[in-house]
């Protein structure tokens, strides 16, 4: 017999209903203190969402053009109105990811960020060294964003940016002055992917034969374990080939979550393809955003079977868009307009503290994302001018 439902017995259900109802938020923010690794893949060269999320196809089974991040938006929460109120060019606007500021007037090329990068806070806060902190990059040089000019970050605290094509076409002509026979087959395996990055010749890429340039003991030891374990790195796997620098710093990113030398907190890769766009033709830069979604959920395969796995957070977003085809803008070739199709981006948060297939469609900025990572490595970031994104911090 359960006898009478008095108030006393009332407040216990209640009370336990409620401790019920907590629970998953309460188990959400230990996974989320448990945050041990942040990656986050950049796709620069512009990448609206008229081709993304908004694709009228987009989330239609066998048709998508985008069928990895459509998958990944099922289980992370994406954000449909990241708005970019700064600058439009892909070094300016991937500062303003990693400082959590918006710079108007400031002119980046060749010049640091005046406010402390995610790396600098991480590091300070931490005393981690500067290899826990890597951003892969295929441009032209070494781009200035491992570390700010502010007085109280800056050099010592910084990470180290990593030229991957620069590395990639610098070995393979290691590897073919080493061997001196044009037979060879690792010779010819050498000599047409050098032939692949010396062809991939636009905006935003380096000169190929330029040579590379060290900057870190570890990072040149995990480097060299890279090349070394796979010679010359034809195939991340079965049939699929390193056609591209996009390919190669998915490679080293790959190459970077399982080395012995360098165990990155933070691993930023910065993807240039959609920058073909500005050739003016559309099928190559649709092309561009279909390899990034490939590289992206093959990537994303190898952080699930990771053991770090649990304590990994990933965040997908463009630095820019590209120009609207209405209202002048210049269509996709461009992304300085200032129109919404430059502006108005997307972000998609994957880790374990967050609640699947979670879309949110209100405005936020791109000054929130510095904060974001902020929270998930449990870090201040006081100069950043957003604030940590609720659904996932």
């Amino acid at each position: 017999m359960t006898g009478p439902f008095t108030r006393r017995r009332f407040l216990a259900a209640a009370g336990a209903a409620a401790a019920t109802a907590a629970f998953p938020r309460i188990l959400r923010a230990q996974q989320a203190r448990n945050i041990q690794r942040v990656v986050v893949f950049r796709f620069g060269g512009g990448v609206r969402l008229s081709e993304t999320f908004a694709h009228p196809l987009a989330f239609v089974k066998d048709s998508s053009p985008i069928p990895n991040l459509t998958e990944l938006a099922s289980k992370g929460v994406l954000y449909t109105n990241l708005r970019n109120e700064g600058r439009l060019d892909h070094l300016g606007a991937t500062a303003q990811i990693l400082t959590g500021q918006f710079y108007d007037a400031w002119k980046p090329m060749g010049v640091r960020p005046p406010a402390p990068t995610i790396f600098e806070y991480y590091r300070l806060a931490s005393g981690a060294p500067a290899s826990r902190c890597l951003l892969l990059d295929p441009s032209r040089s070494a781009i200035p964003l491992d570390y700010s000019s502010d007085a109280q970050h800056g050099a010592q605290h910084g990470g180290v940016v990593v030229p991957s094509r620069l590395f990639g076409r610098a070995q393979m002509q290691f590897v073919m002055d080493g061997l001196k026979n044009p037979k060879d087959a690792l010779y010819r395996d050498a000599k047409a992917l050098a032939d692949i990055l010396d062809a991939e010749g636009f905006e935003g890429l380096e000169d190929p034969k330029a040579p590379p340039a060290s900057s870190n003991k570890d990072v040149d030891e995990y480097l060299k374990d890279a090349f070394n374990r796979e010679k010359v790195p034809r195939k991340v796997e079965k049939d699929v080939k390193i056609a591209s620098g996009d390919a190669l710093t998915l490679f080293l990113g790959k190459m970077a979550l399982g080395s012995r030398h360098v165990n990155p907190a933070i691993l930023v890769l910065n993807f240039h393809g959609p920058d073909v766009a500005h050739r003016g033709s559309v099928a190559e830069y649709r092309r561009a955003v279909t390899e990034l979604d490939a590289l992206v959920g093959e990537f994303w395969k190898v952080i699930e079977k990771s053991p770090a796995a649990k304590a990994t957070a990933v965040l997908i977003t463009p630095d820019v868009g590209r120009d609207l085809e209405a209202g002048g803008g210049g269509g996709f070739s461009g992304h300085r307009s200032g129109d919404l199709g430059c502006r108005r981006l997307f972000a998609l948060v994957l880790a374990p503290h967050v609640k699947p297939g979670t879309r949110v469609d209100r405005v936020v900025s791109q000054t929130d994302l510095c904060p974001t990572m902020g929270s998930w490595l449990q870090v201040e970031t006081p100069l950043a001018k957003g604030k940590p994104l609720a659904e996932v911090a």
